[in-house]
Formats: structure tokens, C-alpha cells, sequence
């Protein structure tokens, strides 16, 4: 009876795996940057300051990338996130009984012609490719840095949104900048919460992305389903 699930987490590895790649790809053009990058300025501020010998600096700057490129690729070639990946999938799935695992792996696969999946995906250097499945009974989060977590929509009665904003201060060159950063908050409460606290939260960086997946879902499960949801 397995049949689904395991087909399914073996399409999450290779989402996982090509995601890797593409990261170990990026790092790859990064180091080969870096060391010409350092190089270039290393010559422009010695030919700025009129030193006689501003050349000598340029090796050295050379070497500096290189090693810096080198010690940034192994760490990145270190880290294993397929295997967060396969451990977070595990751990957020085992309270679900075999037969509503089938039931979501079977809907994500996208096998059934009666049911429709949408996927939605963003990226950003601090948040990393960032992937969201949603079918009419099941929403899932996925992160290339390994994260995963899954919302049975089926008994999500209430979603309210939010924004935090963020605040600190940043120094430089003598000066104090205030800086704001702001982050948008889907929270989702289950059937019989008379809580304030969500069942579970997915906060996105951006509001176009978190509203491009509540449209989703309301237009793959139905908005009467949750008429009580709050937009911020």
C-alpha cells in the first residue's frame, strides 16, 4: 500500500538533488569570481594611491580569493541537505496514519485527473529556492536548505495573515543606519482551536509569494471552506 508514498519521496530527493546542483553551480561561478574580483580592486586602489609598486598587491589578492573560494565551496560541498531534507520529511510525516499518507502522496503526485496540483515556487539568497505544492486537501512547504512542512487543508478551518516588521541598526564608515525589514506570516488554525496559537505558520519574505499561495489555495480547496480567513 506504499506504493504512492514512496514514489512520492523519491520525487522529493530529486527535487532536492537538483536544487543542490544548481547550488553547487552558482558557488562554482562564485569561486571563479571572487579571486579576479579581489584582483581587480587590489589594481585600482594601487593605481589610485600612485604607489610605484601597485602591481606587487595583485598576486597576493589573487591567492586571497582563490583561498576564499576554496574554503566557501568545500563548506557548501560539506553540508548535506537532502539528507535534512529526507530526516525533516520523516519527522513531520510520522503522525500521520499510512493511509492518509497514501491520500497526500497520491494528490501531490498529481495522478488522479479529478484533482489538481499547483506548484508555486521563489528564491532569494537568504531564504534559498523555496517550493509550495498545494492540492484541494494538502499544502506543502519545501526548502532547498532542507526544511519541510506540510498543512492537511482538510481540517484547516481559519488562515490569518500578518506582517512583522523588523528593525535594527547598521554601521559603516561612521555613520548609523536605521534599517527595516519586513516578513509575511501565513498562520493556519485546525478545526476545534479556541487557541491563539496557530497549529501552523509559513513565513515568506515577500507578500507577493505568500499571497500568490493563498490564492491557490483558495481557488484549489475553496474559499467557503475557510470563509473565516483574515488578510493583514
Amino acid at each position: 500500500m506504499a506504493a504512492y508514498y514512496e514514489r512520492w519521496l523519491e520525487r522529493e530527493q530529486e527535487w532536492i538533488k537538483e536544487q543542490r546542483k544548481q547550488q553547487m553551480q552558482r558557488m562554482g561561478v562564485y569561486c571563479l569570481i571572487v579571486p579576479f574580483a579581489l584582483a581587480l580592486i587590489s589594481l585600482v586602489s594601487g593605481l589610485s594611491s600612485g604607489a610605484p609598486n601597485f602591481w606587487k598587491g595583485v598576486p597576493a589578492s589573487f591567492l586571497i580569493g582563490i583561498v576564499i573560494g576554496l574554503i566557501t565551496w568545500i563548506g557548501i560541498g560539506l553540508s548535506n541537505p537532502a539528507k535534512r531534507y529526507g530526516k525533516s520529511i520523516k519527522k513531520v510525516l510520522e503522525d500521520l496514519s499510512e493511509t492518509e499518507r497514501e491520500n497526500m502522496a497520491k494528490q501531490m503526485l498529481g495522478e488522479e485527473t479529478d484533482i489538481k496540483v499547483r506548484e508555486l515556487s521563489w528564491k532569494s539568497w537568504s531564504e534559498g529556492a523555496n517550493l509550495a505544492r498545494i492540492t484541494k486537501d494538502y499544502l506543502t512547504f519545501s526548502c532547498d536548505k532542507g526544511a519541510f512542512q506540510i498543512v492537511p487543508l482538510w481540517k484547516t478551518e481559519r488562515i490569518e495573515l500578518d506582517v512583522r516588521e523588523d528593525i535594527y541598526r547598521a554601521r559603516g564608515g561612521g555613520m548609523t543606519v536605521r534599517v527595516s525589514d519586513e516578513s509575511y506570516s501565513m498562520s493556519f488554525y485546525y478545526r476545534g482551536n479556541q487557541t491563539q496559537q496557530s497549529d501552523n505558520a509559513y513565513v515568506f519574505g515577500k507578500r507577493a509569494w505568500r499571497d500568490e499561495v493563498l490564492r491557490a489555495i483558495r481557488e484549489l480547496s475553496g474559499e467557503d471552506s475557510m470563509s473565516d480567513m483574515t488578510q493583514l
